[in-house]
């Protein structure tokens, strides 16, 4: 089993696909993440509210405009803590989208795990989120 960086002990995934974001969470705390999984906005809030978080992965279609709003208000609420998009789009619209809402890396599909790890790893050596 690898470790995580230490920076991201703590992650909130948020995905509404249940058994994508169980599969997910698995795997993350197999690689050594501390990992919550919400299975959508209102859930996320509720964990949210009593916990604090390092980095948080949204799963979520980028290009919808309730998602866009959430992920805006997340990134507000959250201003400290990395966001890491799964995205179906295309990689340049996932990155004009996830960009616009201040998103701080962008994974398209097909992504692999090894790919969201480096990510994450890669981000981990940052001082702080770019936004």
């Amino acid at each position: 089993m690898s470790s995580a960086p230490r920076a991201f002990s703590r992650t909130l995934l948020i995905d509404s696909d249940v058994e994508q974001g169980r599969w997910l969470a698995e795997q993350l705390s197999h690689a050594g993440f501390e990992t919550d999984l919400a299975s959508g906005w209102r859930a996320a809030d509720g964990l949210l509210r009593g916990r604090s978080y390092n980095v948080c992965i949204i799963a979520a279609a980028l290009d919808d405009p309730t998602h866009f709003e959430e992920v805006g208000r997340l990134r507000q609420r959250l201003p400290g803590v990395w966001l890491v998009a799964l995205s179906h789009l295309q990689i340049e619209k996932a990155l004009l989208h996830a960009g616009a809402q201040g998103v701080d890396a962008v994974l398209a599909e097909p992504y692999s795990l090894r790919d969201l790890l480096s990510r994450l790893t890669a981000l981990s050596v940052r001082s702080r989120p770019l936004f």
